[in-house]
């Protein structure tokens, strides 16, 4: 199925497909078996139709079925609900039924004729069962408890834990292969005694990534996952592994990220983490807190939602930084309920230094009581043609809380106009802070500029211009691709290396620099 409505028919050599077929509406699903392939309409409709030509032979209507799988013996299995229920080719009810399921999600045939089910109810496992006869459960597979088993959460050396399943089959020499995941996508293969061979991730897109500061940058967080990085890996093996994933969406639907994109900033404050999530543009951002003794590593969410606007930002202490009309907000952090929740205190404001049309991006360090804000000013006014961008300006402030005292500031590149295509302009997306530097990301720019917009490197003393980065062939011909107004984080190692993580919404990833000043 390609568009909406439509069957296409591929050759497995060829880009190009074959022939196009309307089948009168959206399809849910389909399968093949023998010569006949079924498809469910998302109307309940069962189309029965031949795989030369397409030809519809049959049809029948369940109201409910979501999914199918064909038995040796032609007879159809249909996934209705929270049910799997048996039909004749023609339509007509059979008497089997699978029932005592609690969040079936697909269903095929094994290479030996029993039925799989996978169910992500509180088991979170993979179900195989005998249909001679009445269908009876013959074995499950995966940790019963999918996530939530052993440390919530973690999955490093947790071959066996499965979450989120999509699907599962079987090939002729009876390997298992499962694919799972929400926002993410895993699919592994196991082999006839059900060790894992091989793995496969696609954990990004549109997703940020930020450095937990106490794991000298070794630990990796985004909006739902916790990554551990090897700075000592050679060059050629893969640096990165997947250690906990921190949404239960299977238990927690309504959890905030299930919105698949936007920034997860880490911070670390008296010993409690707090994940601040922001979506792709504009805020709110939600904050998510740990209590590792009831819930391992699955972060839960606070029910806080702060910082709304273009120009949002949680500093390296936890206090919530924000525009409103002509002020600019800060909600500081006074502590913790005792669970983990954070406490936030008065609100204070300060004015917009006169010298801006809007304030776009905000940046407060805590550690020495400077203010970055970016935007556009009546110097420098916005001429159009782009949204959700940096600005043409940005300002360095000491002493914010008390008397701030404008330090210096800079005009950065910056090309936009009514009109203009994205290729050919100029566009700097987002900021972040680390040890002496600032670091400005730019959205992708097109051939006239090789696919290669860099990351901008300036001082932080004086907003001078130090360099650029960008990661050259091992992304593929084009990087850049930036989609959200918090895509960047920097940080700094002890060792004086700066790491650098910026969102790529191409091939969905994101891309670490290594960078050690001279």
């Amino acid at each position: 199925m390609n568009t909406e409505g439509e069957l296409l028919r591929f050759r497995r050599e060829d880009s190009g497909y074959v022939d196009q077929t309307s089948v009168g509406g959206k399809a849910v699903d389909m399968t093949t078996r023998s010569g006949v392939l079924y498809i469910i309409m998302e109307t309940g409709d069962v189309q029965l139709r031949r795989t030369t030509d397409f030809d519809l032979i049959g049809s029948f209507k369940v109201p409910g079925a979501a999914d199918v799988a064909v038995a040796t013996n032609g007879v159809i299995w249909l996934r209705i609900g929270k049910e799997v229920r048996a039909f004749n080719p023609d339509g007509s009810p059979r008497a089997e039924v699978i029932e005592g399921l609690e969040d079936p999600s697909d269903i095929s045939i094994a290479h030996d004729g029993r039925l799989i089910v996978c169910d992500n109810g509180t088991r979170c496992q993979v179900l195989f069962y005998n249909l001679v006869g009445a269908p009876r459960l013959e074995a499950e597979f995966g940790k019963r408890g999918g996530l939530r088993a052993g440390i919530p959460g973690v999955v490093e050396g947790e071959p066996l834990k499965l979450w989120a399943i999509r699907g599962a089959g079987t090939d002729a020499e009876g390997n298992l292969y499962v694919a799972f995941g929400k926002n993410m996508s895993i699919i592994r293969k196991y082999d006839r005694n059900r060790k894992l061979v091989w793995e496969v991730q696609s954990l990004f897109f549109v997703d940020a990534t930020s450095i937990l500061p106490s794991s000298e940058g070794t630990v990796i967080y985004g909006r739902e996952e916790i990554i551990k990085y090897d700075y000592n890996a050679p060059p050629g093996q893969r640096a990165w592994k997947l250690y906990a994933v921190t949404a239960d969406f299977d238990r927690n639907p309504e959890d905030a990220r299930k919105d698949p994109a936007g920034m997860g900033r880490i911070r670390e404050v008296d010993g409690h983490r707090l994940l601040f999530v922001s979506g792709m543009q504009t805020g709110p951002m939600s904050i998510f807190y740990w209590n590792t003794n009831l819930n391992g590593e699955i972060a839960l969410d606070t029910g806080l939602r702060k910082g709304p606007g273009w120009a949002y930002w949680a500093d390296s202490r936890a206090n919530v930084w924000y525009t409103e009309g002509s002020q600019i907000v800060c909600e500081p952090l006074t502590g913790f309920h005792r669970e983990g929740i954070p406490i936030y205190g008065p609100r204070k404001t300060f004015p917009i230094p006169p010298e801006f049309r809007s304030v776009e991006r905000i940046v407060y360090d805590p550690s020495n009581d400077t203010m970055i804000l970016t935007g556009f000013t009546h110097d420098h006014p916005d001429p159009g043609g782009a949204w959700g961008l940096v600005g043409t300006e940005i300002f360095a402030y000491d002493d914010w809380s008390k008397a701030p005292q404008p330090r210096w500031r800079t005009k950065i590149p910056f090309k936009t106009w009514p009109g203009g295509s994205a290729p050919e302009m100029i566009m700097p997306k987002c900021i972040d802070i680390a040890g002496d530097y600032l670091f400005v990301a730019y959205v992708w720019r097109g051939v006239g500029e090789g696919n290669n917009p860099p990351v901008r490197i300036y001082r932080r003393d004086n907003g001078s211009f130090v360099g650029e980065l960008r990661p050259g062939g091992v992304v593929g011909t084009a990087h850049g691709w930036i989609d959200m107004v918090q895509a960047i984080s920097a940080f700094k190692r002890s060792n004086g290396e700066y790491v650098i993580l910026v969102e790529e919404d191409y091939r969905g990833k994101n891309v670490l620099y290594r960078w050690t000043p001279r």
